[in-house]
């Protein structure tokens, strides 16, 4: 009994915890008045994620059952990644920015509901969304990005995901470390991408945003 508590502890240590990592990130964004972005990973990292693992951990429901704080975590995983990339487009245009950000997240409810297990439901969105900067930047030419920063980034998502396929054989990673390695290395991923452009990103907005209200 006493190794299996001490073993749901580290698990949830090391696979629901570290979802906080994105904590200074959202602080970040916060700043920058991004509050979709914010409400979105305070929502999906928080608790989504957060109360998956807690479930995969302890082996019990909590308010809703393992499988179903999953399906959530996963479409919030996507959006993460669709809203970065329209970070990167760099639009400056909140009705465009929102339009995207509503219609993606849209599609990517549908989709999961369709079938969540289904990977080209995961894929898709994203590498549509690449395909959309690419596009964009191709048409309208290169933001000025942060080029430091993007590499960064970069390498930080490149160990991500090699982590994150690491641990997907629970057989070899009984205590999902390398899974607990994919959302610290995400969470740094974003915290570097999300600097990219410069001047800052800034938005209007009249929440205060200053150092002193953090």
């Amino acid at each position: 009994m006493k190794d299996d508590v001490v073993e749901m502890a580290i698990m949830l240590l090391v696979t629901g915890v570290t979802n906080f990592s994105m904590l200074q990130t959202i602080v970040m964004l916060y700043r920058h008045q991004m509050l979709f972005e914010v409400g979105h990973e305070v929502v999906d990292r928080g608790l989504t994620c957060f109360m998956y693992h807690c479930c995969n951990s302890i082996d019990a429901p909590l308010y809703l059952d393992e499988g179903q704080w999953h399906r959530l975590d996963n479409i919030g995983a996507i959006v993460c990644f669709t809203n970065l990339c329209w970070y990167l487009m760099d639009l400056r245009d909140d009705q465009t920015l929102r339009a995207l950000q509503y219609g993606a997240f849209g599609l990517i409810l549908i989709a999961q509901e369709k079938d969540p297990w289904n990977p080209v439901y995961t894929v898709a969105p994203i590498l549509l969304s690449l395909g959309a900067v690419v596009a964009v930047n191709f048409v309208r030419g290169m933001p000025k990005y942060d080029k430091t920063a993007f590499a960064q980034g970069f390498l930080a998502m490149f160990v991500a995901v090699l982590c994150f396929a690491r641990g997907l054989d629970d057989a070899t990673d009984p205590f999902r470390f390398f899974h607990g390695c994919w959302h610290a290395c995400v969470s740094l991923a974003m915290n570097y991408f999300f600097r990219t452009l410069s001047p800052p990103y800034v938005r209007s907005s009249l929440l205060p945003t200053d150092a002193k209200f953090l």
